[in-house]
């Protein structure tokens, strides 16, 4: 994840690994798909950014993303299905505090819509191979800050609107038909979101905002179907 100021610098980096888990539940009847779906991922990685005053400010990111979802999708055939649905995603990150630097807790929470198409790329005796891609739409973000130390008061603010792409490509072994191994790409830029003020108690001393930001993600799964 990335954030950048007005004049397009970067302000933070954060980049890791994140191990998770999701389960998925997914019902066909005749031409039609329909699926449940959750998953969360969660770990510590490095926050490569700035304080307020410009210095340089190396620390870690605690962070957790959790993702709901509810899916439709109709094949045109045996091999192709049309897909939509609606996510609702939370993003949580714990930024840590270290000598005088005072860390930052920020929730994120924001439904998304999806649409786009999955299709069988490759069919053969040893393994069967798909390509999904979907177009994310996000709505704005409900942003919940609180500062260590209770410093100032706790801030709320919404950031934009957002599109994206997500980028799936999935192998089916032949040899064990029940596994899956799936590898996507997603990416998605959010706008800079509008300034709340920054208050200590009650007394409003600034303001504060969400850069503008850029996620990408690269994830690989081992899924086991029942």
């Amino acid at each position: 994840m990335e954030e950048f100021a007005r004049d397009g610098s970067r302000l933070v980096k954060e980049h890791g690994w994140l191990p998770g888990v999701e389960v998925n539940a997914i019902y066909r009847g005749g031409p039609w798909h329909a699926g449940l779906g959750a998953q969360v991922y969660g770990g510590s990685i490095s926050y490569d950014g700035h304080t307020q005053s410009g210095a340089v400010y190396a620390s870690e990111t605690g962070t957790t993303q959790s993702r709901l979802s509810a899916e439709v999708g109709r094949h045109i055939d045996e091999g192709a299905l049309l897909l939509a649905g609606i996510e609702l995603e939370l993003w949580r990150r714990d930024i840590a505090g270290r000598n005088a630097t005072l860390g930052l807790q920020e929730r994120y929470r924001n439904w998304r819509l999806i649409a786009g198409a999955q299709t069988e790329v490759l069919h053969s005796p040893l393994a069967r191979l798909y390509l999904k891609g979907v177009l994310v739409v996000a709505a704005p973000e409900r942003l919940d800050v609180r500062f260590e130390n209770h410093v100032f008061d706790n801030a709320a603010l919404s950031t934009r609107a957002a599109l994206g792409p997500r980028i799936t490509i999935g192998l089916q072994p032949a040899a064990a038909p029940g596994l899956l191994i799936e590898s996507d790409l997603e990416w998605m830029r959010t706008g800079r979101s509008g300034d709340a003020a920054l208050q200590d108690n009650g007394s409003t001393v600034g303001t504060l905002a969400q850069p503008t930001h850029v996620r990408t993600a690269f994830g690989i799964r081992a899924k086991y179907r029942f």
